[in-house]
C-alpha cells in the first residue's frame, strides 16, 4: 500500500506540473518560428507550400487549408502553389 500512495503523491506532481510545461513548450515553439524565418533570409517573394509549411511550423496539408480559409494567399501566376513570403511572415509574426 506504501508504493501506491507514493505512486498517486508522483501523479498529483506531474500533474500540478503540466500547465508550466506547456507553457514552455508553447514558448520553445513561438522561438522555433522565429529562427527558422532568421535562418532564411532569401531574396524569394515566393515560398512553395512546403518552405511556407517550414516557416510557419506546421504541415503543408495545415498551409492549403490557410490558403482554403483565405489566411494565406496563392499567387495566381502559376498553376504550383506559391504563397507571398510576407503574407507568411505576417501569418507567423500574427501567430506568436
Amino acid at each position: 500500500m506504501l508504493a501506491s500512495d507514493q505512486e498517486t503523491l508522483n501523479l498529483a506532481q506531474a500533474i500540478a506540473a503540466l500547465p508550466a510545461l506547456v507553457k514552455r513548450v508553447s514558448t520553445l515553439e513561438a522561438e522555433i518560428a522565429a529562427l527558422r524565418m532568421a535562418a532564411k533570409p532569401s531574396g524569394k517573394k515566393c515560398l512553395s507550400l512546403k518552405e511556407s509549411a517550414e516557416i510557419l511550423g506546421v504541415s503543408g496539408k495545415t498551409v492549403s487549408r490557410f490558403i482554403e480559409r483565405k489566411l494565406l494567399r496563392r499567387s495566381p501566376l502559376t498553376s504550383l502553389v506559391r504563397i507571398p513570403r510576407e503574407d507568411v511572415e505576417a501569418l507567423a509574426k500574427a501567430t506568436l
